[in-house]
């Protein structure tokens, strides 16, 4: 069974971002605990391009920089990466 909604993590403190994105449609998790590994792409403030070592991390999800961009210009990103 695939799933329906696409899952996003999005760093704390990115709230303009996490509303636009549940508003769109989309499952939006945080980066603490183990779900973050489920998403389809995460969402970082470009602050700490490694939070979490999220860099260091095998895998294939997209990550994507919110740092100078508007909700919907993250939006845009993610979208134009999806899988």
């Amino acid at each position: 069974m695939s799933r329906l909604r696409k899952v996003v993590a999005v760093e704390e403190g990115l709230t303009p971002i996490t509303l636009l994105l549940k508003r769109e449609g989309y499952d939006v998790v945080d980066l603490e605990g183990e779900r973050w590994k489920t998403a389809d792409a995460i969402v970082v403030s470009g602050m700490d391009s490694n939070l979490m070592d999220i860099q260091e991390t095998e895998t294939r999800v997209n990550v994507v920089e919110a740092a100078g961009k508007t909700p919907e210009e993250v939006l845009k990103d993610i979208k134009s990466r999806a899988r």
